[in-house]
């Protein structure tokens, strides 16, 4: 995750979309990121799978209720 000092993750950022996406681009861009952390949650590195367990339980849950309310 892209964190910055106060603690706060970009949104944009870690979907690698511009903050003026359309919302159907948004939501098309979550379900990828959605399917690749799903595929990933038993992965063999320790790191890589912490990586994609709060990608998917945390910050896209989080990204989804944000950005498209």
């Amino acid at each position: 995750m892209k964190w910055n000092d106060e603690g706060f993750v970009d949104l944009y950022d870690l979907l690698d979309v511009w903050p003026d996406v359309e919302a159907g681009a948004l939501r098309r861009r979550i379900s990828e990121l959605y399917l690749e952390a799903r595929e990933n949650l038993e992965h063999q590195s320790h790191r890589k799978r912490f990586y994609y367990r709060e990608l998917y339980e945390l910050q896209l849950p989080q990204a989804r209720t944000i950005l498209l309310d």
